[in-house]
């Protein structure tokens, strides 16, 4: 799904059935006044949805609906459609243009143990996932919506509804067939965009970031031959990347700009057991705003690394070993005023003889190496949060237009 901001302040969302046949537009109206909805900033508003015929270059259908701003779409190669409202409601039209029913998604997301996990409070109201994945699929004589968070329920809807289904048995070998479809289509998707018209649309570099994970959640080996492929079709990391949060304070280099598609597909990668070409997921910049060359991994990375000592210049950790695969910061602990610079925390990842993924962490404090540390096994494993952290920055990226990193050839 792609979106843009119109000239009277509405926002246009536009996405493609699987098949590319069928293209549905949303328009989005001025607010209602006096009718918040049940998310704060998710606006009551008047959206028309408006379905085409690509093929025949015609418009099928219209549908005008008041709800919150639709958080995503989705279109099947049927013209069926689903859609996903800033108050977590998800509704579903048939091919012909009539609302079939709607459902609310928290009420069947809250029994889930893992729910409590990933669900975030904050101004904009609960918040479990930037952009869950969807897709359509047939089982037993009807068509199935599945809305799928990050971290791994399925939910399944009866499209013609919005009747939840028993997510088991021979529906779940279903859905496994058409996740590992979707999986394929989406990385051979961004694949060829990025190949053949120099450069990805911000809907589909989300795309590659999802089927990425996916991919590995899910142990398809299958896609592994895309993910590499991926890894060096994706552009160098790009200046207009910038990843604030990562602005160390570093005399050179002070910024981490990131390439959101390359790092997804390393990490796909990595955990289904195959070790990346390891080119880099960061470009440097220094504090003028010079774009300085990105530092690729050296190919003897292991012996590089033996030699990284506390109090090295954290410039010379990157000439050595190149940039690392995520870079974090722990802000300095620290009275309100004072000037403490943060501690940054640099991880670089590798397959062991075992083809166990394991981390190097590098720490750096007062603008100096403080800490190495060889972690066996990868302590991401076990922990979601900086899977969940390359989640949320990679679909923020690319919302938000800073993707540049993630275009145009190697």
């Amino acid at each position: 799904m792609t979106s843009k901001q119109g000239n009277q302040g509405a926002v246009d969302f536009y996405c493609l059935s699987p098949d590319g046949r069928y293209g549905l537009t949303l328009t989005t109206d001025a607010p209602v006044a006096g009718e918040p909805s049940r998310a704060p900033l998710a606006w009551l508003a008047r959206h028309e949805f408006t379905l085409s015929d690509r093929t025949a270059d015609t418009v099928l259908w219209t549908l005008a609906r008041r709800c919150s701003t639709p958080r995503q779409t989705w279109v099947s190669s049927r013209g069926e459609a689903a859609v996903l409202t800033g108050d977590d409601e998800l509704f579903f039209v048939a091919p012909e243009g009539k609302p079939t029913g709607e459902t609310s998604v928290l009420e069947h997301l809250e029994d889930d143990p893992e729910f409590s996990q990933h669900a975030e409070s904050d101004s904009n109201g609960l918040l479990w996932d930037e952009a869950p994945i969807g897709y359509f699929f047939d089982f037993d004589g009807r068509s199935v919506f599945c809305l799928r968070p990050h971290w791994g329920t399925s939910l399944g809807f009866d499209v013609s509804d919005a009747r939840p289904l028993e997510w088991d048995g021979s529906l779940v070998e279903a859905a496994g067939r058409a996740e590992n479809q979707w999986v394929h289509a989406r990385l051979q998707a961004g694949l060829d965009r990025i190949r053949h018209r120099n450069g990805c649309s911000p809907g589909s570099a989300i795309d590659i970031g999802l089927a990425s994970e996916l991919a590995w959640r899910e142990g398809i080996t299958s896609a592994v031959p895309l993910l590499k492929s991926l890894e060096t079709a994706c552009g160098q990391p790009g200046k207009s990347a910038q990843t604030p949060a990562l602005s160390t304070g570093l005399a050179d280099p002070s910024l981490f700009h990131p390439c959101s598609t390359r790092r997804a597909a390393q990490e796909a990668l990595l955990r289904l057991g195959t070790r990346p070409e390891g080119r880099p997921v960061y470009a440097t910049v220094s504090r003028d705003e010079t774009t300085l060359p990105a530092h690729p991994r050296p190919v003897d990375w292991e012996d590089a690394m033996k030699d990284i000592r506390p109090g090295m210049d954290p410039g010379e950790v990157l000439r050595r070993v190149g940039t690392p695969f995520f870079a974090d910061v722990i802000p300095g602990a620290s009275a309100i005023g004072d000037d403490v610079p943060p501690t940054s925390a640099w991880e670089y990842d590798d397959l062991g003889q075992d083809l166990k993924p394991l981390t190097v962490r590098i720490t750096c404090k007062s603008e100096v190496v403080d800490t190495v540390e060889r972690l066996i096994p990868a302590p991401w494993l076990a922990d979601d949060y900086r899977t969940r952290r390359l989640h949320r920055e990679g679909v923020s990226l690319c919302m938000t237009g800073f993707f540049a990193g993630d275009f145009g050839p190697a």
